[in-house]
């Protein structure tokens, strides 16, 4: 979703990019490219994935100054706190993902990226039942955590509700299908972020590119969209699936909460007649 809003809505980021090439350490913000050629990704030097530098963007007022069209944030309670006030409000949405298939994914993902924080080389030591059922490494009901901003600790069905709550009042929920091929309510959740927000993601060369990275063809059809990591599937039955849904079972009921809404939230956008 970020090549999508940076490379074919041509929207100005605030992420963990902006903690790469020592931009972070100016005291001031600036917006920098990533690229040659104007073909390049625009960012606000600040990350704001992260709790430092969430209070750097707070310190330099990133909401004053209007740099960035989106800003993402890994935890929803700290970036209200810091960023947002009375005069300088923010809109939210959010792509959600089926728990169990984030979670597969997590596994395979943290085995190869040497680049993160979270990389354990020792998970390709241990199969997936083993990791669903090992605390150390499962997330548990990481979407309740992170929106409740209640990181430690037992979750609990209060906090289950008040993440419900944050999806219902605040949230333009987005849908991510587990299938490869485009589509389905991945493509429609882009619509509705870019009819809703006024990206500009319409007919032309920024429909194409998005339609290119919806379908993992690249930003210009190359063939090569994004650093999906091809991993085994489990299904409903399998063990797997149902140790990793155990662990996530708040997540779970979030997840078909948010998908309800999804519906919800489509109607109420038909009637409001948005078009793109």
């Amino acid at each position: 979703m970020a090549t999508m809003m940076s490379h074919c809505m041509d929207l100005v980021l605030a992420n963990e990019a902006g903690g790469y090439y020592g931009w972070d350490d100016h005291d001031q913000l600036a917006i920098f490219e990533v690229g040659e050629g104007g073909d390049g990704a625009r960012y606000v030097n600040v990350d704001t994935t992260s709790l430092d530098g969430l209070k750097r963007a707070h310190d330099l007022g990133l909401a004053r100054s209007g740099m960035a069209d989106v800003i993402v944030a890994a935890r929803f309670v700290p970036a209200v706190e810091q960023l947002f006030d009375e005069r300088y409000r923010g809109r939210m949405f959010a792509l959600l993902r089926h728990p169990v298939e984030r979670a597969v994914s997590m596994y395979y993902y943290r085995q190869y990226a040497t680049w993160e924080p979270t990389y354990e080389p020792c998970l390709s030591e241990m199969t997936v039942l083993e990791y669903a059922r090992n605390p150390r490494f499962v997330e548990g009901n990481w979407m309740v955590r992170t929106l409740t901003d209640k990181m430690v600790g037992e979750v609990t069905r209060e906090d289950l509700e008040a993440a419900k709550e944050i999806l219902r009042r605040k949230c333009l929920v987005g849908i991510v299908d587990g299938s490869s091929e485009g589509g389905g309510r991945m493509a429609e959740s882009v619509r509705r972020f870019d009819a809703y927000f006024g990206f500009s993601a319409g007919p032309g060369e920024k429909k194409v590119c998005t339609d290119n990275l919806l379908h993992d063809r690249g930003v210009h059809g190359e063939g090569r969209g994004s650093n999906k990591h091809s991993h085994p599937h489990y299904g409903p039955e399998s063990p797997e699936w149902k140790a990793l849904a155990k662990a996530h079972e708040l997540d779970m009921e979030l997840y078909q909460y948010a998908e309800g809404l999804f519906e919800v939230q489509g109607a109420l956008l038909e009637e409001m007649d948005l078009s793109t």
